[in-house]
């Protein structure tokens, strides 16, 4: 996408003009972008967008690249004291790397009890 600006308004109005392009080629006013996956990089303003637009389910059904998520992975973990960013790259890493949902979840665990001991509130 062109856009001047990545961010939620920009995209909120990019995707809204791909449900009106949508309704217009379909001939159905309530037909809409419908798919099974949403596939994202780390931005922020997609995740926004999308949800701003399609709703809370939508949610549920996004997803990121693994470059993507290990390029997010690298940018957080220069934001955080040396002395721990070997544990938070491996606590990122077993969330990507969760053969089931129960160990993506303990992973998920995991890296939240790491989060919330080494942020400030903002």
């Amino acid at each position: 996408m062109d856009a001047e600006r990545e961010d939620t308004q920009c995209l909120t109005v990019f995707w809204r003009a791909w449900n009106k392009v949508l309704a217009d080629f379909t001939a159905d006013p309530t037909y809409v972008f419908n798919p099974i996956r949403f596939i994202l990089d780390e931005h922020h303003a997609n995740f926004n967008s999308i949800k701003a637009v399609f709703g809370e389910a939508a949610v549920t059904r996004l997803k990121t690249c693994e470059f993507h998520y290990k390029q997010c992975v690298q940018r957080h973990q220069k934001t955080l004291p040396s002395k721990f960013r070997d544990e938070f790259e491996s606590l990122a890493l077993k969330v990507l790397e969760a053969q089931s949902q129960l160990e993506c979840e303990v992973a998920a665990s995991n890296m939240m009890s790491f989060c919330e001991d080494h942020t400030q509130p903002v």
